[in-house]
Protein backbone atom coordinates (compact mmCIF):
# COMPACT_ATOMS: atom_id res chain seq x y z
CA UNK A 1 0.00 0.00 0.00
CA UNK A 2 2.84 2.53 0.89
CA UNK A 3 4.32 1.25 -2.74
CA UNK A 4 1.10 2.46 -4.14
CA UNK A 5 0.84 6.13 -2.91
CA UNK A 6 4.78 6.45 -3.22
CA UNK A 7 4.35 6.05 -7.00
CA UNK A 8 1.08 8.05 -7.69
CA UNK A 9 2.96 10.94 -5.85
CA UNK A 10 5.83 10.66 -7.78
CA UNK A 11 3.15 10.63 -11.22
CA UNK A 12 1.18 13.48 -9.69
CA UNK A 13 4.34 15.62 -9.25
CA UNK A 14 5.74 14.83 -12.61
CA UNK A 15 2.11 15.70 -14.30
CA UNK A 16 2.54 19.09 -12.46
CA UNK A 17 6.21 20.06 -13.33
CA UNK A 18 7.44 19.29 -10.12
CA UNK A 19 11.00 19.54 -8.56
CA UNK A 20 13.97 21.44 -10.13
CA UNK A 21 13.21 20.80 -13.87
CA UNK A 22 11.58 24.59 -14.43
CA UNK A 23 12.91 26.58 -16.55
CA UNK A 24 14.09 30.66 -15.81
CA UNK A 25 14.29 33.30 -18.12
CA UNK A 26 17.71 35.88 -17.32
CA UNK A 27 17.68 39.52 -17.95
CA UNK A 28 20.57 40.87 -18.88
CA UNK A 29 20.73 44.66 -18.05
CA UNK A 30 20.94 47.20 -20.26
CA UNK A 31 24.72 49.10 -20.99
CA UNK A 32 24.11 53.45 -20.85
CA UNK A 33 25.61 54.54 -24.07
CA UNK A 34 28.89 56.63 -23.85
CA UNK A 35 29.42 59.59 -25.66
CA UNK A 36 32.37 60.51 -27.49
CA UNK A 37 33.90 63.55 -27.05
CA UNK A 38 34.23 65.47 -30.88
CA UNK A 39 37.81 65.04 -32.31
CA UNK A 40 40.30 67.13 -34.69
CA UNK A 41 42.64 66.45 -37.48
CA UNK A 42 44.91 68.86 -38.78
CA UNK A 43 48.34 70.69 -38.32
CA UNK A 44 48.37 72.29 -34.57
CA UNK A 45 51.31 74.45 -35.10
CA UNK A 46 52.30 77.06 -37.59
CA UNK A 47 55.26 79.58 -37.65
CA UNK A 48 54.43 82.84 -39.38
CA UNK A 49 56.13 86.58 -39.31
CA UNK A 50 53.96 89.60 -37.99
CA UNK A 51 51.41 91.41 -39.91
CA UNK A 52 51.44 88.45 -42.15
CA UNK A 53 48.22 86.47 -43.09
CA UNK A 54 47.64 82.72 -43.09
CA UNK A 55 44.23 80.20 -42.84
CA UNK A 56 44.34 76.99 -41.79
CA UNK A 57 41.87 74.72 -42.35
CA UNK A 58 40.99 71.74 -39.44
CA UNK A 59 38.74 68.87 -39.80
CA UNK A 60 36.30 68.02 -37.05
CA UNK A 61 33.77 65.12 -36.55
CA UNK A 62 31.60 63.46 -33.97
CA UNK A 63 30.92 60.09 -33.40
CA UNK A 64 27.34 60.79 -33.04
CA UNK A 65 27.23 63.32 -35.24
CA UNK A 66 26.04 66.21 -32.37
CA UNK A 67 26.25 70.21 -33.31
CA UNK A 68 29.86 71.10 -31.96
CA UNK A 69 31.27 74.34 -31.10
CA UNK A 70 34.63 75.69 -30.68
CA UNK A 71 36.58 78.08 -28.25
CA UNK A 72 40.18 79.31 -27.36
CA UNK A 73 41.57 79.32 -24.21
CA UNK A 74 42.96 81.84 -24.47
CA UNK A 75 41.15 83.65 -27.53
CA UNK A 76 44.04 86.30 -29.07
CA UNK A 77 42.26 89.14 -30.79
CA UNK A 78 44.39 88.18 -34.48
CA UNK A 79 42.79 85.01 -34.47
CA UNK A 80 39.52 84.60 -35.82
CA UNK A 81 37.57 81.09 -36.51
CA UNK A 82 34.35 79.80 -38.49
CA UNK A 83 32.94 76.44 -38.61
CA UNK A 84 31.77 75.72 -41.68
CA UNK A 85 29.89 72.39 -41.49
CA UNK A 86 32.67 69.76 -40.58
CA UNK A 87 35.77 72.33 -41.09
CA UNK A 88 37.06 74.65 -39.02
CA UNK A 89 38.89 77.66 -40.54
CA UNK A 90 41.37 79.46 -38.51
CA UNK A 91 42.42 83.14 -39.91
CA UNK A 92 45.55 84.61 -38.38
CA UNK A 93 46.90 87.68 -38.49
CA UNK A 94 49.22 88.81 -35.94
CA UNK A 95 50.96 92.19 -35.34
CA UNK A 96 54.46 93.21 -34.76
CA UNK A 97 53.77 93.57 -30.84
CA UNK A 98 52.34 89.81 -31.54
CA UNK A 99 55.62 88.17 -31.89
CA UNK A 100 56.41 85.51 -29.89
CA UNK A 101 55.28 82.00 -29.46
CA UNK A 102 51.51 81.37 -28.41
CA UNK A 103 50.24 78.19 -26.65
CA UNK A 104 47.07 77.97 -27.18
CA UNK A 105 44.32 75.48 -26.38
CA UNK A 106 41.60 74.88 -28.64
CA UNK A 107 38.66 73.42 -27.13
CA UNK A 108 35.82 71.62 -28.84
CA UNK A 109 32.60 70.53 -27.28
CA UNK A 110 29.62 68.63 -28.29
CA UNK A 111 27.47 69.99 -25.33
CA UNK A 112 28.42 66.48 -23.34
CA UNK A 113 31.50 65.85 -23.87
CA UNK A 114 35.04 68.28 -24.38
CA UNK A 115 37.94 67.62 -26.04
CA UNK A 116 40.95 69.69 -25.44
CA UNK A 117 43.95 70.18 -28.32
CA UNK A 118 47.37 72.03 -28.09
CA UNK A 119 47.87 74.36 -30.32
CA UNK A 120 51.14 76.62 -30.89
CA UNK A 121 51.90 79.58 -33.43
CA UNK A 122 55.55 81.06 -33.37
CA UNK A 123 54.85 84.58 -34.54
CA UNK A 124 58.38 85.90 -35.76
CA UNK A 125 59.19 89.49 -36.36
CA UNK A 126 59.13 90.47 -39.50
CA UNK A 127 62.72 90.73 -41.68
CA UNK A 128 64.02 94.22 -42.03
CA UNK A 129 63.24 95.09 -45.84
CA UNK A 130 66.46 95.84 -48.39
CA UNK A 131 66.41 98.42 -50.58
CA UNK A 132 66.67 97.85 -54.26
CA UNK A 133 70.50 97.33 -55.62
CA UNK A 134 72.65 98.78 -58.80
CA UNK A 135 75.34 97.39 -60.77
CA UNK A 136 76.87 98.85 -63.29
CA UNK A 137 79.74 101.71 -63.88
CA UNK A 138 79.22 105.68 -61.84
CA UNK A 139 80.60 107.71 -64.14
CA UNK A 140 80.84 108.96 -67.62
CA UNK A 141 83.18 111.27 -69.54
CA UNK A 142 82.34 112.10 -72.92
CA UNK A 143 82.23 115.04 -75.40
CA UNK A 144 79.40 117.71 -76.68
CA UNK A 145 77.51 116.53 -79.48
CA UNK A 146 77.97 112.77 -78.60
CA UNK A 147 75.45 109.96 -77.77
CA UNK A 148 76.18 107.30 -74.93
CA UNK A 149 73.98 104.42 -73.59
CA UNK A 150 74.65 102.93 -70.00
CA UNK A 151 72.85 99.43 -68.58
CA UNK A 152 72.63 98.93 -65.26
CA UNK A 153 71.14 95.67 -63.37
CA UNK A 154 69.01 96.05 -60.81
CA UNK A 155 68.13 93.51 -58.39
CA UNK A 156 65.87 93.59 -54.90
CA UNK A 157 66.60 90.81 -52.08
CA UNK A 158 62.79 90.45 -51.34
CA UNK A 159 61.69 90.22 -55.40
CA UNK A 160 59.91 93.66 -54.69
CA UNK A 161 58.90 95.86 -58.10
CA UNK A 162 61.90 98.19 -58.64
CA UNK A 163 61.07 101.70 -59.80
CA UNK A 164 63.69 104.27 -61.02
CA UNK A 165 63.97 107.81 -61.44
CA UNK A 166 66.83 110.87 -62.06
CA UNK A 167 66.25 113.59 -59.65
CA UNK A 168 65.71 116.90 -61.42
CA UNK A 169 66.39 115.39 -64.58
CA UNK A 170 67.89 117.37 -67.61
CA UNK A 171 66.11 117.41 -70.82
CA UNK A 172 69.45 115.60 -72.69
CA UNK A 173 69.41 112.31 -70.71
CA UNK A 174 66.48 109.74 -70.89
CA UNK A 175 65.61 106.72 -69.13
CA UNK A 176 63.81 103.22 -69.91
CA UNK A 177 63.22 100.16 -67.31
CA UNK A 178 62.52 97.22 -69.00
CA UNK A 179 62.08 94.17 -65.87
CA UNK A 180 65.26 94.29 -64.14
CA UNK A 181 67.34 96.43 -66.53
CA UNK A 182 67.55 100.20 -66.65
CA UNK A 183 69.06 102.28 -69.59
CA UNK A 184 70.27 106.49 -69.65
CA UNK A 185 70.58 107.51 -72.79
CA UNK A 186 73.00 110.71 -72.86
CA UNK A 187 73.21 113.30 -75.53
CA UNK A 188 74.79 116.82 -74.34
CA UNK A 189 74.54 120.10 -76.14
CA UNK A 190 77.55 122.84 -76.23
CA UNK A 191 75.63 124.56 -73.01
CA UNK A 192 76.36 121.05 -71.09
CA UNK A 193 79.80 121.35 -71.01
CA UNK A 194 81.34 120.36 -67.81
CA UNK A 195 80.66 118.25 -64.73
CA UNK A 196 77.01 116.91 -63.79
CA UNK A 197 75.84 114.34 -60.57
CA UNK A 198 72.90 112.53 -61.68
CA UNK A 199 71.09 111.08 -58.85
CA UNK A 200 69.88 107.57 -59.88
CA UNK A 201 66.56 106.78 -57.16
CA UNK A 202 65.61 103.39 -56.47
CA UNK A 203 62.13 101.94 -54.63
CA UNK A 204 60.76 98.74 -53.76
CA UNK A 205 58.31 100.91 -52.19
CA UNK A 206 59.34 100.31 -48.95
CA UNK A 207 62.96 102.27 -49.18
CA UNK A 208 64.74 103.91 -51.22
CA UNK A 209 68.19 104.27 -52.33
CA UNK A 210 69.98 106.84 -54.17
CA UNK A 211 73.21 106.11 -56.42
CA UNK A 212 75.17 108.89 -58.46
CA UNK A 213 76.68 109.11 -61.76
CA UNK A 214 79.40 111.49 -62.15
CA UNK A 215 79.21 112.78 -66.40
CA UNK A 216 81.47 114.47 -67.39
CA UNK A 217 81.05 116.32 -70.90
CA UNK A 218 83.95 118.03 -72.65
CA UNK A 219 83.90 120.52 -75.26
CA UNK A 220 85.22 119.58 -78.47
CA UNK A 221 88.50 121.10 -79.72
CA UNK A 222 88.16 123.27 -82.69
CA UNK A 223 89.71 121.27 -85.77
CA UNK A 224 92.41 123.52 -86.84
CA UNK A 225 93.63 123.55 -90.39
CA UNK A 226 96.92 122.23 -91.24
CA UNK A 227 99.81 124.67 -91.74
CA UNK A 228 102.41 124.42 -94.36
Amino acid sequence: MKKLLSLILCCLLSACGGGNSSKHTVVEPVKPVVNAAPQLSGSLSVTMTAQQTKTLTLAISDAENDTVTVSFKPQPSWLKSSLQQNQLVLTLQPEVADVQQHQLVLLLSDGKNEQEFPFTVNVLAKPVNQAPQLSGALSLEMLVGDSKSLTYALTDAEKDAISASIKDKPDWVNMTLQGQQLTLALNPAAAQAGKHALVLQLTDGQQQQDYTLQVQVNAKVANKAPVL
